[in-house]
């Protein structure tokens, strides 16, 4: 093949070259952001290991309970300050006070150095702490101690900062865990391939979040209605549903019901309302197809 009109045979093409350029100036902003935003680090994962501590206890409280979801946030975030940040704060305050006397007068780390010469020289024969060796210390760990005390008084900065994105990563839960299968190694199709790997090729449908949290959010969220009071004993109720192969669920029908028709509607919104919280993992069949699932589920009405 003959080389393109105008170019040699070292040459190289343009397009290449505004790549490159292209490249190397992403790579520059990306250095000059990451510089500027460095102390927000410590935030952000602050704000996930707390995002993970309260993630349950936020839907619990937005599910079960049905509190608007900045008020959960809000009380959480009130809960978990006072349980683990303020003591916190008030230990570092403590240690700072204790030590910041001696940062700030680095004549008493001396003084303790000479004293621990003295006793090890006079009594060993040891000589590792002689004057020479003490300045060479306090030369080191002076500056490193004033350094981390003034980094703990903008750890107020940074506690702010945290909270205030764990505030939008509670209150969007459903965008962040969104975003996290989407984006992270985690996301679903790669879960989808571990579950593949671990239980073979043929398999029902699967809760993302295990049958088991399914039942326990069922059962936490049924209410009696007031409606079906007159209807007493044990009452049984079946929902069965579909799980599509793209993991939507629909087709919500109940299959058996008790003959109240409180009690019916009243099983059909919590399986609803439960199946449609979290993900869903289409079943697959012999061939390694996902195929579409009926899923039944029983809800059980006991009027004390």
């Amino acid at each position: 093949m003959g080389l393109k009109p105008g170019f040699s045979k070292f040459q190289v093409h343009p397009n290449i070259i505004r790549q490159l350029f292209f490249l190397a100036v992403l790579l520059f902003l990306g250095i000059m952001i990451a510089k500027e935003l460095y102390f927000m680090v410590g935030s952000f994962f602050g704000a996930i290991t707390l995002y993970v501590i309260l993630m349950y206890p936020m839907k619990y409280l937005v599910i079960i309970y049905r509190w608007p979801a900045w008020v959960a946030a809000f009380s959480l975030m009130i809960l978990s300050l006072v349980i683990m940040v303020i003591p916190l704060i008030y230990l570092t305050t403590v240690a700072v006070n204790k030590v910041k006397p001696v940062i700030e007068n680095p004549a008493l780390i001396n003084d303790v150095f000479n004293k621990i010469h003295e006793y090890l020289y006079s009594n060993y024969n040891i000589d590792i702490l002689n004057v020479d060796n003490v300045s060479k210390i306090s030369e080191q760990v002076v500056p490193f101690a004033q350094k981390t005390l003034g980094g703990t008084f903008s750890a107020l900065g940074n506690v702010f900062l945290m909270y205030l994105v764990l505030y939008f990563m509670l209150v969007q839960t459903r965008q962040v865990e969104r975003w996290l299968r989407k984006n992270l190694p985690f996301k679903t199709a790669n879960v989808k391939k571990i579950i593949t790997d671990i239980l073979g090729s043929k398999r029902d449908a699967l809760y993302s979040e295990g049958y088991d949290y399914f039942e326990y959010i069922r059962a936490k969220t049924t209410k009696y209605p007031q409606e079906a009071i007159d209807a007493e004993g044990f009452n049984k109720v079946v929902v069965s549903f579909t799980v599509n192969i793209d993991g939507s669920v629909s087709d919500f029908v109940i299959s058996i019901g008790c003959g109240n028709k409180a009690l019916n509607n009243e099983a059909l919104r919590v399986i609803r309302e439960t199946a449609i919280m979290n993900t869903w993992y289409p079943a697959i069949n012999e061939k390694g197809e996902k195929i579409n699932s009926t899923i039944t589920k029983q809800v059980v009405f006991l009027m004390q």
